[in-house]
């Protein structure tokens, strides 16, 4: 939190840093994902390695942490420690992924009902707004579809089912790109409102100096100071989404030798 303090008050605009702070995220994620494939690769996991199963894989780990990482910065603007924004934050992700699958699984058991069915039929979209389902359900769906294909495919000539197909990936994918988008633009708007509206002075607020500040800048000003250290009529200006922000106004000081 001081840090992004300091780097508002530095004339970093909030989509600036929020943009970077993402994009280097992203990176470190992507170094993980890639420890992931290579995993994969090695052992030739079936459910993840087959035909257009590694392509697959690959997308929706990635979409996730497009849609799961802006989700985490709104989360995290509701904390001020960083300690506990990670628990809560790992407790929330834990619990969405394993509520919203048991869920649908139950559902799915009594399918026969007429009313779990249309319960199911409607909750597997609505999930999809928890990028933790979207992921959970994808890579469950993608084996699903892996399994089903080699067991038919001994009885009889089928035609493996894309992964990337409506029922399988697809509507996740669209989810999660959606949802990365939307995670962003909210934090932005969160951390807009959180932030504290700086006021931008006039450069000639001398009327509003204390006695003693005004002393002092008398006394540099007038050329009469034998100080060791002498700053005279220092400003400094950021520019803070498109305005000028006034961080040092006009100010002088003198610094005698030995202080």
């Amino acid at each position: 939190m001081k840090e992004r303090q300091l780097q508002n008050i530095s004339g970093i605009g909030v989509i600036t840093y929020w943009a970077v702070a993402l994009f280097w995220d992203m990176l470190i994620y992507c170094f993980t994902l890639g420890l992931a494939v290579a995993l994969v690769l090695i052992l030739k996991a079936d459910s993840f390695y087959i035909e257009d199963n590694l392509s697959g894989f690959v997308l929706i780990v990635l979409l996730y942490g497009w849609a799961n990482i802006p989700c985490l910065y709104c989360l995290n603007c509701f904390f001020t420690k960083g300690s506990t924004a990670y628990l809560v934050t790992l407790c929330i992700n834990v619990f969405l992924v394993t509520v919203t699958i048991i869920s649908l699984f139950i559902m799915l058991l009594y399918r026969d009902i007429s009313t779990a069915r249309v319960l199911y039929d409607w909750c597997k979209y609505i999930f999809l707004i928890f990028p933790q389902y979207a992921l959970g359900q994808g890579l469950i769906d993608m084996t699903a579809n892996t399994y089903a294909y080699k067991l038919i495919i001994r009885y009889n000539d089928v035609k493996y089912e894309s992964p990337f197909s409506a029922d399988i990936l697809g509507w996740k994918l669209l989810a999660l790109a959606i949802e990365g988008f939307i995670f962003f633009i909210l934090n932005i708007c969160l951390d807009a409102l959180k932030s504290p509206k700086l006021s931008i002075p006039s450069r000639d607020n001398s009327s509003q100096e204390d006695e003693d500040v005004k002393r002092e800048k008398e006394r540099i000003l007038s050329g009469s100071a034998n100080d060791l250290l002498i700053v005279s009529d220092l400003s400094k200006v950021y520019r803070r989404n498109g305005k000028d922000f006034m961080a040092v106004n006009h100010i002088s000081f003198g610094v005698p030798e030995g202080k």
